[in-house]
């Protein structure tokens, strides 16, 4: 399984922040979760995939984003474990 996360940039809000979304990609499919964040272009680094020093709140952010990845390994290595198609 791999774990990603992006910012869209197809749909800003009035502010010109974008959602950020966890993308999963395992067995040949993909899963894209929001994570309820949103940023400007220069808060998030494209590059790690984490919000910079300069999102308010931005190490708080990036723990969220880790425990997201977090959840979403452990329920399909659950899923998995029961016999389930995931």
């Amino acid at each position: 399984m791999i774990i990603k996360f992006e910012r869209r940039t197809d749909q800003p809000d009035a502010a010109g922040r974008c959602k950020v979304y966890l993308v999963a990609t395992f067995d040949g499919q993909r899963l894209r979760l929001s994570t309820g964040e949103r940023c400007l272009t220069a808060e998030w680094n494209e590059e790690k995939s984490r919000f910079r020093k300069s999102f308010s709140g931005f190490q708080e952010a990036n723990d969220v984003l880790d425990a997201l990845s977090e959840k979403v390994v452990k329920a399909h290595r659950d899923l998995r474990t029961a016999g389930v198609m995931v």
